[in-house]
């Protein structure tokens, strides 16, 4: 009977360490995988029989075994998400972007009160965006874009103070852009595009002292840019295309000394080019195509090249690229001929026409002069090259004057119009 009392014992202990051999985070993401779908053999090595998950893929642990990071990006998984990972108390991380993860944010992820990271982005996920995420006091980085979300942004969005990142872009939200976002001051990157926001831009933006990068395009922002742009010392990208912004571009853009790509397209701009923004010795792209701007390129804007397409059915393109690289005038007009090309190909036009006031630089395009820089006989190589891309192309000087819509000195304007010997889709360049 003693024996048989020991090896009763013995099981029962072995019967209890089995049922203990996973630790409470583990218990906890053993239970996810009811809710996904995943690649066959993905989770193999999450396995019930370990003390703790921490080695299991696209987990990492704190030093303690609990869990502070979940990474299942990039995995194809599918199904929904679960609000029973907020009982992962310690987690800081969670990734679960570029998958097919269905179904609405579970507003119990507010209770993830932990969470630094958050990333659900490129998913199929809809509805609104949870008021409650606004109680995750220490969120850093905001990743939802690229899935089918509806409805404003939450006030509570800014009220997370911490925030550096938020990537909402690529959505169906409405809504204005609240004017607390200006309470972000730790805030780098502010992605909004591609939705359907309304009303202005708020001054209190300018609060944001520490962003890099504005995305605001393809809304239906109205207004003017606020001047208050202008106090962004660290500005690097502003994206405003395609929305219903007016007025004039505000002369305090000059100020963003930072600037490296400012895309002002598609909008109703008017006035002139500010001369401040010979101020920005970084930028390397200046968009003001389809706006209601008039006047000059102003000399300021130095060593950059420029085009001015016009199409008889869309109007004017302007077009500005900062050349990164010493130049001389003539290699400067010969940048700008490139671009205007290129520009042109973009644009799906076959037949061009090249009207420009440079004369010696169309007679070499031409053939009918042979530079003795070889520098610029590989440009014009290289121009011959991109010709042979236009089923129909030809070149023609204009006097300086008619060429208003260009700097003279720094920018060649490329004008497209009508090439009377073919249809109506025929430009020169």
């Amino acid at each position: 009977m003693g024996l048989l009392t020991v090896l009763v014992f013995m099981v029962i202990a072995f019967q209890t360490q089995c049922t203990e051999a996973v630790s409470k985070d583990g218990t906890v993401l053993l239970s996810l995988l009811n809710k996904f779908t995943a690649p066959p053999n993905f989770f193999s090595s999450w396995n019930s029989s370990d003390k703790y998950p921490c080695h299991w893929k696209g987990v990492t642990c704190h030093p303690h075994h609990t869990v502070s990071a979940l990474d299942l990006s990039q995995t194809n998984l599918s199904g929904t998400l679960s609000s029973a990972i907020c009982a992962l108390h310690n987690l800081k991380e969670l990734y679960m972007g570029s998958n097919n993860l269905s179904g609405t944010i579970p507003p119990e992820l507010g209770n993830c009160t932990q969470l630094e990271f958050l990333d659900l982005s490129s998913n199929n996920l809809h509805g609104q965006i949870p008021v409650q995420l606004g109680s995750i006091k220490n969120l850093r980085f905001l990743s939802l874009y690229d899935n089918f979300l509806n409805g404003s942004i939450p006030l509570s969005i800014f009220g997370l103070r911490q925030l550096e990142v938020i990537y909402l872009v690529i959505n169906n939200l409405t809504g204005d852009i609240p004017s607390n976002v200006g309470n972000l001051t730790y805030l780098s990157k502010l992605w909004l595009g591609e939705n359907s926001l309304v009303g202005e831009i708020p001054s209190s933006i300018a609060n944001c002292e520490h962003l890099t990068e504005i995305f605001f395009h393809r809304n239906q922002l109205v207004g003017e840019l606020p001047q208050s742009l202008g106090r962004l010392s660290k500005l690097q990208k502003l994206y405003v295309t395609s929305n219903n912004l007016g007025g004039q571009i505000p002369k305090s853009l000059g100020n963003c000394t930072n600037l490296i790509e400012v895309e002002l397209s598609n909008n109703s701009f008017s006035g002139e080019i500010p001369p401040e923004l010979g101020r920005l010795g970084s930028l390397e792209i200046l968009s003001l195509s389809r706006n209601g701007l008039t006047g000059i390129i102003p000399l300021e804007i130095v060593q950059c090249a420029g085009v001015v397409l016009i199409s008889p059915q869309e109007g004017k393109f302007p077009k500005a690229y900062k050349l990164t690289f010493d130049t001389t005038n003539n290699t400067t007009e010969y940048e700008a001929l490139l671009l205007g090309l290129d520009f042109a190909k973009e644009k799906g036009i076959k037949k061009l026409q090249v009207m420009g006031d440079v004369e010696s630089i169309l007679n070499q395009v031409k053939n009918k002069y042979l530079s003795k820089k070889k520098r610029l006989r590989s440009y014009r190589n290289k121009v011959w090259d991109e010709i042979e891309g236009f089923d129909a192309f030809s070149i023609q000087a204009i006097p300086r004057e008619q060429n208003t819509k260009a700097d003279s000195l720094a920018v060649l304007a490329s004008l497209l119009l009508p090439y009377p010997e073919f249809d109506k889709d025929v430009y020169e360049l």
